[in-house]
C-alpha cells in the first residue's frame, strides 16, 4: 500500500488525460447500468402480461381478488377431505362382505335348507343368523360378531359362513 502511494504522490488527478479517462469510464458504467434497466424493465413487463394472463384466466382482475378466492376453495377442498374421512371411517364399521353356507342340520331332512349367513364389516364385526330347518319346525338363531368371533359359542358352519365373508364383498352398486 505504501508503494502504491508513494507512486501516485507526484500525479496530477485533474490532468485532462486521466479526467478523459474518468469520463469514459462513467459512460461505460452508465451505458451497463442502462442496459440492466432495459433488460429488466421487460423481464418485469413479461412477468405482468403472464400474471395479467393467469388473472384473466382466474377470472379476478386484481391480486387480492384471486388470492382471496384460492384461500376460499382451499377451505372448501379441506371440507371436503374432512367429510371423505369421515366416509371411511363409517365404512370400516358398515356392512360390507358376507357368507352363505347351506347344510342338512337333522339327518332325516333329504335337502340343504338350514344355513348359515354372516353379515361383516371389513374390521369382522356384524352378525350370524342360523337357520335350522326341519320338518316340524324352524329355528332361527343370530349371533353377534366382533372380529371374527362371538361371545355365544359358533357352530362348524357359522365359522365356515364368517370366513367366506372375510373373503367376499357385497357387490357394489
Amino acid at each position: 500500500m505504501a508503494a502504491l502511494l508513494h507512486l501516485t504522490q507526484g500525479m496530477n488527478w485533474f490532468s485532462p488525460p486521466l479526467l478523459a479517462l474518468g469520463a469514459l469510464l462513467a459512460l461505460v458504467l452508465s451505458l451497463a447500468a442502462l442496459l440492466w434497466a432495459v433488460a429488466s424493465h421487460r423481464r418485469l413487463k413479461r412477468l405482468q402480461h403472464h400474471f395479467a394472463g393467469w388473472l384473466r384466466q382466474a377470472g379476478d382482475t386484481d391480486l387480492k381478488g384471486a388470492i382471496d378466492r384460492a384461500l376460499a376453495q382451499e377451505e372448501v377442498l379441506r371440507e371436503i377431505q374432512r367429510r371423505l374421512q369421515d366416509r371411511e371411517q363409517r365404512a370400516l364399521h358398515a356392512i360390507s362382505r358376507y357368507g352363505l353356507v347351506r347344510f342338512n342340520a337333522f339327518p332325516d331332512s333329504a335337502a340343504n335348507l338350514s344355513f348359515s349367513v354372516a353379515f361383516l364389516s371389513d374390521a369382522g364385526d356384524g352378525l350370524v343368523l342360523t337357520s335350522l330347518w326341519g320338518r316340524d319346525e324352524v329355528r332361527v338363531y343370530a349371533k353377534e360378531v366382533h372380529s371374527q368371533e362371538s361371545r355365544v359359542a359358533l357352530t362348524p358352519e357359522e365359522r365356515q359362513a364368517i370366513a367366506l365373508a372375510m373373503n367376499r364383498r357385497m357387490p357394489q352398486s
